[in-house]
């Protein structure tokens, strides 16, 4: 591969990586937001609202928006263009028809989930039935952007789910909070921005199977043969990773809803926040499910060991490279990062600490999701997850009574590295992947020793506040980054001459594959 074929694909990467992390800024601002305007109990409120939108809406996806990234990606790297059109049609149809009957029965009858919302009277069949018109739509971007990932247009889709609708989601909110400070405004102002981004999704999931079918007779694409011909496999994968999406909504916000339940509003709404800090370091993960999903599942389905392990080792990398000086910040920090969402926040530090382990061991396993997901072993990921729901759950009824928001963090850490061990051994079973713990070493604990023990350090000198907090990025931060240039220089990773000697890459392919041994909904947990 040439440098000019190298370097729009690493361009691409680093766009991709960059519009996720903005958009996880976009998501703080609106926590912070909320914390600060509705208080500790308005914002659990809040969230047990959105938790439970998110879970149907996952629901209704059917597991669809995975599996159009993997059979897009393998039809054009195995050349098959025949397909595409199929798919599209196998996998935008039956999700939307299933919202459709969902949110035609929320709008028909609202008072049978009114008392989930919390909200009594007309205002809370107001909020049923903006959840009913809106599921559709929320279907529509999560199977049309997963199209379009897996047809080599990651930085439209991630435009799509990481910047519009995290940004558009902060102004709405933000506005409806200044003007009316209600809990049910809040969530009908979150809910807007979700049917014009869905048709915007759709808009593109057509344009990029028509370009890419241009060539090829259409007949042959739209026929009922060529339907029937996809729609087994697609949905023999999809249905069991639809499970598993369900159960992994339900692990993003079930122990909210526990703590919620068990320790009240306010505990709720500390948690609620303590937990999106905790997983921010998964947007690294999403951005390389997003960004080299479609390479893992184009090297597996052409046998290409070598190179699928070369992409684990990278991405193992840049998740330890990226994610362990934010934990280790945030960690030493995290009385002043909560103090931000507001005054009754600060309380959550100790769990947060907890959740921030926990976090830095899931990412030394790498991308194992991704690895399982590409190779066709969602029902093995299904599995994984109801095990780590019924940790978590389990872990929360025991521990929340006794120790309150502290024991359903404990149950949270102990349930993800759980399934980052089953993971990390079925992973091994379908890929020549390695231990990732040398890298760990190598790379990580430079990270820990400089932000973990220089900003304990700073602490001590300037105390526990934004000041040091400024300087700890600042001043800690640029040794670092040339740490990790040097580093990321001598595995090869800013090395444009390419190797030559991989298979021909698809345009499904985001970005060329490293040199041998070279250095990330609202999704938030891995």
């Amino acid at each position: 591969m040439s440098a000019a074929g190298a370097s729009p694909g690493r361009s691409r990467a680093v766009v991709v990586m960059a519009s996720t992390m903005v958009g996880v800024v976009a998501t703080f601002g609106l926590s912070a937001a909320v914390g600060n305007l509705l208080g500790a109990a308005g914002a659990g409120e809040f969230f047990q609202v959105t938790a439970l939108f998110t879970i149907v809406s996952s629901i209704s996806v059917l597991g669809a928006e995975t599996t159009m990234v993997r059979m897009t990606s393998r039809s054009l790297a195995l050349d098959n263009e025949l397909e595409l059109r199929a798919l599209a049609y196998v996998g935008v149809v039956p999700p939307v028809a299933v919202a459709l009957l969902a949110g035609g029965a929320l709008w028909v009858w609202p008072e049978a989930v009114q008392p989930l919302v919390t909200v009594p009277g007309e205002d809370g069949a107001r909020l049923v039935r903006a959840v009913g018109l809106a599921l559709p739509f929320a279907v529509l971007l999560a199977v049309c952007s997963g199209g379009v990932r897996g047809l080599g247009k990651p930085v439209a889709a991630t435009s799509l789910q990481s910047l519009a609708v995290p940004g558009l989601r902060l102004a709405a909110v933000v506005g409806a909070l200044v003007v009316t400070a209600s809990t049910s405004d809040a969530f009908l102002a979150w809910l807007s921005p979700l049917p014009v981004l869905g048709l915007i999704a759709l808009a593109l999931l057509v344009r990029a199977v028509s370009r890419r079918t241009r060539s090829v007779e259409s007949g042959a694409l739209a026929g009922a043969a060529s339907v029937r011909s996809v729609a087994p496999e697609f949905w023999r994968f999809s249905l069991p990773r639809g499970v598993s999406i369900a159960v992994e909504r339900s692990l993003d916000w079930v122990d909210v809803l526990l703590v919620i339940q068990i320790a009240g509003p306010a505990a709720g709404g500390i948690y609620a926040i303590v937990s999106r800090l905790a997983v921010a370091g998964t947007v690294l993960d999403t951005a390389a499910r997003v960004t080299w999903g479609p390479q893992v599942s184009a090297a597996l389905a052409r046998g290409e060991s070598d190179r699928a392990r070369r992409l684990f080792d990278m991405v193992t990398m840049i998740l330890i490279g990226l994610g362990w000086p934010a934990y280790a910040t945030l960690a030493v920090f995290a009385p002043t990062v909560l103090a931000l969402f507001g005054p009754e926040f600060p309380a959550g530090a100790t769990a947060l600490r907890v959740m921030c382990g926990a976090m830095m061991i899931l990412q030394a396993a790498g991308m194992l999701q991704t690895f399982l997901l590409m190779g066709g072993r969602s029902h093995w990921q299904m599995s994984n997850r109801l095990v780590q729901l019924v940790l978590l759950c389990g872990g929360c009824l025991i521990l929340v009574p006794r120790m309150g928001f502290l024991g359903a963090a404990v149950a949270w850490s102990v349930a993800i590295i759980v399934d980052a061990v089953l993971a990390s051994i079925q992973v091994r079973r379908i890929a020549p992947i390695g231990s990732s713990w040398r890298r760990a070493v190598k790379i990580g604990l430079p990270a820990v020793a400089l932000f973990g023990g220089g900003g304990a350090v700073l602490v001590a000198v300037l105390g526990q506040n934004l000041l040091a907090l400024a300087v700890a990025v600042v001043v800690l931060g640029v040794p670092y980054v040339v740490f990790v240039i040097l580093l990321a220089r001598r595995r090869g990773l800013l090395d444009r001459r390419g190797s030559g000697q991989h298979s021909r890459p698809t345009d499904a392919d985001v970005v060329d594959a490293p040199d041998p041994r070279s250095a990330p909904e609202v999704v938030r947990r891995p």
